[in-house]
Parts: structure tokens; C-alpha cells; sequence
């Protein structure tokens, strides 16, 4: 996995999520993420959206488990 790419993604979530920086890691359960929901993956979906032009289908989205899948899925869509 591209370390740069699990790094952006876990800077877009903690900025969405609204958790301090460092609080996240790659191999992190989304599900394990106290404020991970319905909301929360809007607010991720639009942060990507702004900071990198990329617009994530939620069906996809919502496949994911890890943040590792998340940077996965972001590069994918590049």
C-alpha cells in the first residue's frame, strides 16, 4: 500500500471526523471508529471530493473495512 496515500486519507478522515491528527492508523477497523457513521462518511466523501477531485461512489465506499481499503479505494479512483 502506498504510504502516502494511507497517510492523506487518514489526514481527510481524522480533518472529517473531526479527531485530532496522528489518531488514526492504515490497518484501523472503520467500524472501530466511534464517530464512523451515515454522517461521517458524507463528510469523508465530500473532503475527498474537495481536496483531491475525486468523487467516491458509496457503494464502494461503504465496502470498505480499514482505512487501508479506504487509500485503496482512492487510488483506484485517481
Amino acid at each position: 500500500m502506498d504510504v502516502v496515500a494511507v497517510i492523506s486519507v487518514t489526514e481527510i478522515l481524522c480533518e472529517a471526523l473531526e479527531l485530532p491528527d496522528g489518531t488514526l492508523s492504515g490497518d484501523q477497523a472503520l467500524a472501530d471508529i466511534e464517530n464512523w457513521d451515515s454522517l461521517a462518511i458524507l463528510k469523508f466523501m465530500a473532503a475527498v471530493d474537495k481536496r483531491l477531485g475525486i468523487a467516491l461512489k458509496p457503494n464502494k465506499l461503504i465496502a470498505c473495512e480499514t482505512v487501508e481499503d479506504l487509500a485503496a479505494l482512492l487510488q483506484q479512483q485517481r
